[in-house]
């Protein structure tokens, strides 16, 4: 087991300190340890499993220390079946979802909890990390269901959690075991941020991730990978924050993988699909902006969305350093040539970004705040329209000031355009451009944004 000791701040109970890995069959350290809670990794009719596994071993277990005349499944059908003669091949779990019962000979209480089966492709005979968003939304439901049976009960000291899905579903283990602590210690302090008095107080006082292999060597490099993980969360659990578990290549990848694996089962066929597969793809262009947030807050969820907002009020600022390098390197082409190529690129940036909130909703996370979302949008507005009017600007050097195009770009007003104001190389293509994200602002995203913003939820 490794064993972390932090100090606890004002005697103030830490996120961190509660959180440990073990490395071996979870019934041995249920049974060592006396663990209140055995979290079981089910499937569904929760009627115990033939062959190896979490599920397998502790209905094995819980056997040997009962009456030969009934099984751990019998008690469990005897908890849970409301009438007594349905089959034993009946769902008694949902996919994402927890149910309790006694444990017996074992400890205090089963958590009953069925994983889902990993969805990503196979290389190598092997399933890749590309789990699809639908995969690891269920695997994030189990742990909060987890969580929501623990909450509601007051005898509950100690609990071990084998890491769902990483073993016959074929989930890969790093992705289980970042969503399985990530979430767990997210749920910590989440309630902790709600009321830290009931924190401070409440009967849960340990969860410790049960990780096994029969292969010793195998066990080894799981371990590893699993310490690697829950240090790396520590530190963002010590600052009471919560952590994600993908960078944004990852999260690029598995969105493109789910629109072509599932769009049509989900109605999207022919043109829609095309047009989303095309927009995931185009966003993998932004992805030296977007790599910012991984690298300044990799893991850290809070960091990575002020990024966001530092990267949404620096790109304001570009077209106004654009005009400066303009003014003092009035002949130089390149300049020129470079400036331009950096507002566009900034541009497409948003206006694709905004695409995707709305076109991607049903695969992407949500929203930090709706306040937040229609504030950051604003500044979108703004940025984009100062990115026009640096276009034109650049476009009629020699015929407009910065502030005629500063109307141009800001107001939308093009129908002047005749009497001078755009008459540049590309005056026609900016007029057309300007028009379309003007529209494309005013009716489609901020009429999206509105939606949910009345609803006071955001793609829930």
């Amino acid at each position: 087991m490794i064993g972390r000791k932090h100090m606890k701040e004002n005697g103030v109970r830490m996120i961190s300190e509660m959180l440990e890995i073990h490395g071996g069959e979870i019934t041995e350290y249920v049974k060592k340890n006396h663990v209140d809670v055995a979290v079981n990794a089910a499937n569904p009719t929760l009627m115990g499993s033939d062959y190896s596994g979490v599920d397998y071993e502790i209905h094995k277990v819980i056997n040997k220390g009962m009456d030969k005349k009934q099984y751990f499944k019998d008690k469990i059908r005897e908890e849970l079946d409301e009438e007594k003669d349905y089959p034993e091949d009946i769902i008694r779990c949902e996919r994402g979802k927890a149910v309790t019962t006694s444990g017996y000979t074992l400890c205090k209480y089963v958590i009953h909890v069925v994983g889902p089966k990993c969805d990503g492709k196979k290389e190598n005979g092997k399933r890749a990390w590309c789990c699809t968003s639908k995969c690891t939304k269920v695997l994030e439901s189990c742990y909060c269901s987890i969580m929501e049976e623990i909450k509601n009960k007051r005898d509950i000291n100690t609990v071990a959690i084998p890491i769902i899905g990483s073993g016959n579903y074929g989930i890969p283990f790093e992705l289980a075991v970042r969503i399985a602590i990530g979430t767990v210690g997210n749920i910590l302090t989440e309630w902790k941020n709600e009321d830290s008095e009931y924190f401070q107080y409440m009967s849960l006082k340990k969860v410790v991730f049960c990780i096994y292999d029969s292969d010793v060597e195998k066990q080894n490099d799981l371990m590893h990978i699993g310490n690697r993980v829950l240090e790396q969360y520590d530190v963002i659990f010590t600052r009471e924050h919560r952590v994600v578990y993908q960078t944004t290549w990852q999260a690029q990848c598995r969105q493109l993988y789910e629109i072509i694996k599932y769009d049509e089962t989900k109605g999207y066929f022919s043109v829609a699909k095309a047009i989303r597969c095309f927009l995931a793809v185009l966003r993998m262009l932004f992805l030296p902006v977007l790599g910012v947030k991984d690298v300044i807050g990799k893991y850290d969820w809070h960091v990575r969305r002020k990024v966001a907002e530092w990267i949404t009020f620096g790109k304001v600022l570009l077209p106004f350093i654009g005009v400066t390098l303009v003014h003092i390197h009035t002949a130089s082409w390149h300049i020129n040539k470079i400036c331009a190529g950096i507002i566009i690129y900034s541009m497409l940036d948003t206006v694709t970004y905004l695409v995707a909130l709305m076109l991607l909703a049903d695969i992407q996370g949500p929203s930090a705040n709706v306040i937040r979302s229609m504030i950051l949008l604003l500044v979108n507005y703004v940025e984009v329209s100062l990115d026009m009017a640096l276009l034109f600007y650049l476009d009629n050097l020699k015929n407009i000031s910065f502030k005629s195009a500063l109307s141009a770009g800001v107001m939308g007003d093009m129908v002047q355009v005749p009497k001078g104001i755009a008459i540049g190389q590309y005056a026609e293509i900016l007029n057309y451009t300007n028009q379309g994200i003007k529209f494309f602002f005013m009716t489609l995203a901020f009429g999206y944004f509105a939606d949910h913003l009345k609803q006071r939820k955001f793609r829930s």
